[in-house]
């Protein structure tokens, strides 16, 4: 017995001094719209914070990989200032953990060759970036590129990553303009040919990491947040698209965190800020993820909150009268420390007044808020009404503007169809943009 201790004992031993693990250690997250900007009010303070947050995580945790799974920027042409916070972070993991990896893949908002000219200076430092499906000179899907072996901190291979990026339409070629099962089958084809691929090419058993930016069947959505997608299908992918041989799915695009159905290991890690006020109430999070000889472990990290956003009053639009009185609770910037937070205001009116918001800001002048939005209802109105009365063209979805133009034409809602239709124009219009 005393024998079996000490062997057991000088087992860990082992582990422990050698700096040997039992398991490879990734850190998924996606959504970061560095450069965002709710309504006119910049999020730089907050993205720069949850990068700091991110890099001592990183080394805290002893992450072997970093995944990123799309939407690094919030627009195409990102400003200057988040392109520098990008890179400056890259820099900073990279001379603190010489060790970890890296992979980045583009989503909706980013633009694929933008991203992908950093790979000159980012592959020799072990960032891999995938901005969108990649090409051989001859036109065929190069799969070798998305094909990325993970090392541990010794340099053995111990687990692959797929790095599937954002699927566009033009990737599925005439399957999109069909629709439908053609769609989805176009979307299975592509997930199964890449991990074909890869497991032809791998070594062994290891752990196989997918990585992906879509919108999956019965995810949830964030309202005003999210860009609906809509290639092949309006509502969402079905999970069958995915190879059953895959053990993580590192998914992107919705900004709750979550899982698809009940595949635990099939999981949007979500944005690690709210990026709408309707996202106010939830909270942000990384997903750690301890893959090896044992079943798959999961753990999630939340994210501390940078900036608080208060939408009230909490319990609905109410009267000027209330408002007034619950700008008059509100902290003055003298008694406030830290970050001003966001405020959306809801208010109960009969009738439009043009001079609300001019009121509504006297009263804040010496408050420690940041003034979002004055969110108007008005209950004797029609829905259509309500919708647009006090409301700015900024601040509609293009899919509410053609609801709103076809009710007022046809005196009725627009047919799925033709949303959905609109939505793959609006899609179109968005990969051509520069």
């Amino acid at each position: 017995m005393a024998l079996n201790i000490l062997l057991a004992f000088g087992m860990i031993a082992d582990i422990f001094w050698n700096g040997t693990r039992l398991s490879f250690r990734l850190l998924h997250t996606s959504d970061w719209h560095l450069g965002q900007q709710l309504h006119h009010w910049s999020r730089q303070e907050e993205h720069r914070a949850f990068l700091n947050w991110l890099a001592k995580t990183l080394d805290a945790e002893q992450v072997d990989a970093l995944i990123v799974a799309g939407d690094i920027f919030d627009v195409s042409n990102p400003p200057a200032s988040a392109v520098h916070d990008f890179f400056q972070f890259l820099a900073q993991i990279r001379a603190a953990m010489p060790h970890l990896q890296v992979v980045i893949i583009g989503g909706n908002h980013d633009s694929a060759a933008r991203l992908n000219s950093s790979n000159p200076v980012l592959n020799p430092l072990d960032i891999h970036v995938i901005g969108g499906i990649p090409r051989t000179d001859q036109g065929e899907v190069d799969f070798d590129r998305m094909c990325i072996p993970l090392h541990g901190p010794e340099g053995q291979i111990q687990a692959w990553c797929a790095a599937m990026p954002f699927i566009r339409m033009a990737d599925l070629g005439t399957a999109a303009l069909t629709g439908g099962d053609t769609a989805v089958q176009g979307y299975r084809d592509l997930h199964r040919r890449l991990v074909d691929y890869i497991k032809a090419k791998a070594a062994g058993d290891l752990p196989l990491i997918l990585t992906g930016h879509a919108f999956m069947r019965g995810g949830l959505e964030s309202p005003d947040s999210e860009r609906r997608l809509t290639a092949g299908t309006l509502l969402g992918l079905p999970t069958e698209i995915f190879p059953e041989s895959v053990d993580y799915i590192a998914l992107g695009h919705l900004h709750r965190p979550q899982t698809v159905g009940d595949q635990e290991w099939i999981r949007y890690s979500g944005s690690p800020i709210p990026l709408s006020l309707a996202e106010a109430g939830t909270s942000q999070s990384c997903t750690l993820v301890s893959l090896g000889d044992g079943p798959i472990q999961i753990q999630t990290l939340e994210i501390p909150r940078h900036t608080q956003m208060w939408r009230l009053p909490e319990d609905g639009p109410a009267s000027l009268e209330t408002i007034s009185r619950t700008i008059r609770k509100l902290p003055t910037k003298t008694e406030w420390q830290g970050p001003l937070p966001f405020l959306e205001l809801r208010v109960l009116l009969d009738q439009p007044q043009p001079g609300l918001h001019r009121e509504i800001q006297t009263m804040l002048a010496d408050k420690a808020v940041r003034l979002v939005k004055i969110s108007p209802t008005y209950p004797e109105r029609t829905q259509t009404e309500t919708t647009w009365s006090g409301t700015r063209l900024s601040e509609l979805k293009p899919t509410q503007v053609l609801e709103h133009f076809y009710q007022q034409n046809f005196e009725r809602r627009p047919d799925p169809a033709v949303v959905a239709l609109f939505e793959q124009l609006l899609e179109s219009c968005h990969q051509e943009a520069p």
